[in-house]
């Protein structure tokens, strides 16, 4: 491969791969590399107040260390540094396994569309540093230098004190052994040099098990109960995106090609991206190498000239990929930190009052609390989830079940509750016990109930008596004390803007009929850069249009809420309903059920015998399209075959 095009992939991987730091459990690792030596590793879960004394191993020893020295040397921005580096040598290593040329136009194109799959789990975490292991895996498989066996040994090693994925390593020998023939000669010799590297580890064999317990050991159902959003299938609007587009060009070359041999190793990476989304990334690399592994052969000498249609599908790509790069907020382009992300307003809060104690958290926030607050402040559940099993199921029941949540409180009795805004039961519960815990603060991120009898001069200084946080999602209209509600959200919003206060400050204004005042309010919170509030915005300006008969911009609202949050239930409810009105019942059928599934308890039996009518109506249109379409078929093989007869006659 030209240096030409391997200078433009670097350049292209590193400048599209700038995204803020905005991971929880990195502060997790940095904690862990303050305590922690390679000579006195952590045995327990230390941090935790919940079970402390439950064994914990760190797998990820060379990332937490890898990780605190930059961040303590250069920063923890630097760290967006970092992960642009090491994604540009990934994909530099894989197109040095290419041995042919490859169409330049092509091979950005795809390294764009790889890019931008890959940004979906760029949050810089083991996994990210796991891509270099990875590609200098296979470039040491596929080129096989001089004592190649020994640097996979190396590479294994570092490997599997850094990430999990340690095991793709192994596989790959496994799913490229066909593809290449040198491969074959050797090939006991090489898998037991990755096996040996696999076990260089402190904790010896134990990382394989590590690897295998979310599929086959005692916690396979643990995130049934946690729902840790990369062990979730791909979500289905990615399809519609790049990783649709990788898929598309990438499986059409291999077949275009007849890559038989390399059709193992690319369907074991897309299934595993398909199943869960934490795999994305490596599908993302397997994708582009795949891709211009394969291309050459389509290309006749002296047809390698530029043309107005390679350019032109070059430019959309890159426009598209520019295009997504400046405006998607729930994926922030730059150098630093994604402030915004984290609750650092409310540790901060808690920081200066001088506050210790166990602490009720979300589960997201169990890294950044070690890290800031620890030890005057230990968390009840973090990122980890080194805890049991029925005590996993029970932290999870207790934000949608009141029974569970006073069984959590009883057995292990919090001083702070430090929760975000996507649990809107459990705020309520919290609340629920007022006697007991006071709202004492609220931001973008995260809200802060302090037990009464434990902190009795800052519950009473600080507790906002009246609010309370489920106004975010919707103004109670039985609210008694509106004013005095009114009052303590205008004293918040002046010493603490926040895109949430202003939310609920508008929805109060909308229940006082100022309709005009609240939409100004709502239209700056969506125009504002933090994305926190954001779906409760778009929603409310959405149900604003719906009143007013603005069908069209009511429903670019409601599509807005759902690119936030695709799991917001009234978003899904007013989509149903616009489009059961235009008639367009397949689209009105699968918001209502996705509202049903989201909100059971809301599902009126008006909305299921709606759906159920909207599903009888779609089986007779499919049945009467198919009746349809056959007819159709019949009737012009009918005409065509006289045509044909008659045509034969004659001559």
């Amino acid at each position: 491969m030209k240096r030409l095009h391997l200078f433009l992939i670097a350049i292209f991987s590193f400048v599209f791969s700038f995204i803020k730091v905005r991971s929880f459990d990195l502060f997790y690792y940095l904690k862990v590399a303050e305590i922690e030596s390679i000579l006195s590793p952590i045995k327990i879960n230390l941090f935790s107040y919940s079970f402390p004394d439950f064994p914990y191993k760190n797998y990820s020893f060379i990332f937490s260390e890898f990780a605190n020295f930059f961040s303590d040397v250069f920063g923890l921005p630097f760290l967006t540094i970092v992960q642009c580096i090491v994604v540009a040598l990934s994909f530099i290593l894989l197109a040095k396994c290419v041995y042919r040329k490859t169409n330049i136009f092509l091979l950005l194109s795809v390294l764009l569309l790889s890019i931008f799959t890959l940004r979906y789990r760029l949050l810089f975490r083991p996994h990210n540093l796991s891509y270099l292991f990875f590609a200098i895996n296979v470039f040491l498989l596929i080129k096989r230098p001089k004592f190649f066996r020994f640097l996979l040994f190396l590479n294994q090693l570092f490997w599997v004190n850094t990430n999990n994925s340690f095991i793709l390593g192994i596989v790959n020998l496994l799913l490229l052994y066909p593809y290449n023939r040198q491969l074959r000669i050797g090939l006991p010799k090489t898998f037991i040099a990755l096996v040996l590297g696999s076990l260089v580890n402190q904790h010896f064999y134990l990382p394989f098990m590590e690897v295998l317990n979310p599929f086959w050991g005692d916690t396979k159902n643990i995130f049934d109960y946690i729902k840790v959003s990369e062990w979730q299938p791909t979500d289905s609007r990615l399809y519609f995106s790049f990783y649709g587009m990788l898929i598309l060009v990438s499986a059409y070359l291999l077949i275009a090609e007849k890559k038989w041999l390399l059709v193992s190793f690319y369907l074991f990476y897309l299934l595993l991206s398909i199943r869960f989304v934490r795999f994305i990334d490596y599908f993302a690399f397997v994708g582009f190498w795949v891709t211009i592994t394969g291309y050459r052969g389509l290309v006749k000498p002296g047809e390698e000239k530029l043309s107005l249609f390679k350019v032109s599908v070059f430019v959309v790509i890159l426009i598209f990929c520019v295009k997504d790069y400046l405006y998607n907020p729930i994926i922030p382009y730059g150098y630093g930190e994604a402030s915004y992300f984290y609750p650092k307003g409310a540790v901060d809060y808690l920081k200066k009052k001088k506050i210790q104690g166990k602490i009720f958290n979300s589960y997201a926030f169990g890294g950044y609390i070690i890290k800031y607050l620890y030890p005057d402040c230990k968390p009840v559940i973090d990122g980890r989830l080194c805890y049991p099993i029925d005590f996993i199921k029970l932290y999870a029941n207790s934000h949608k079940n009141r029974d569970a949540f006073l069984k959590i409180i009883e057995n292990f009795t919090p001083d702070i509750f430090f929760i975000d805004f996507d649990h809107p039961e459990l705020a309520l519960y919290i609340t629920e016990l007022k006697k007991n815990y006071a709202l004492v603060y609220f931001d973008d991120n995260a809200m802060i109930f302090l037990d009464r009898n434990r902190y009795p001069e800052v519950a009473n200084k600080d507790e906002l008596e009246s609010l309370k946080p489920v106004y975010v999602s919707g103004y109670g209209q039985e609210e008694k004390n509106v004013e005095m509600v009114k009052i303590e959200l205008e004293k918040v919003l002046r010493e603490n803007p926040s895109n949430r206060g202003f939310v609920m400050y508008s929805n109060i204004l909308l229940n006082e009929g100022k309709k005009s005042d609240a939409e100004a309010i709502l239209k700056k919170v969506v125009n504002n850069d933090n994305p926190n509030g954001k779906q409760e915005a778009y929603n409310n300006l959405g149900v604003i249009k719906l009143s007013e008969g603005k069908i069209e911009q009511a429903e670019s609202f409601f599509k807005e809420t759902l690119f936030f949050n695709s799991d917001f239930p009234t978003a899904h409810f007013n989509l149903a309903q616009i489009y059961d009105h235009k008639g367009r019942y397949l689209y009105a059928f699968y918001h209502y059920k996705k509202f049903i599934k989201l909100s059971e308890i809301n599902a009126t039996n008006d909305i299921i015998e709606r759906v159920q009518w909207l599903k009888r109506y779609l089986i007779i249109f499919v049945i009467r399209l198919i009746v349809g379409v056959i007819a159709i078929c019949g009737i012009l093989y009918i005409i065509l075959r006289k045509k044909f007869k008659i045509t034969s006659q004659r001559r």
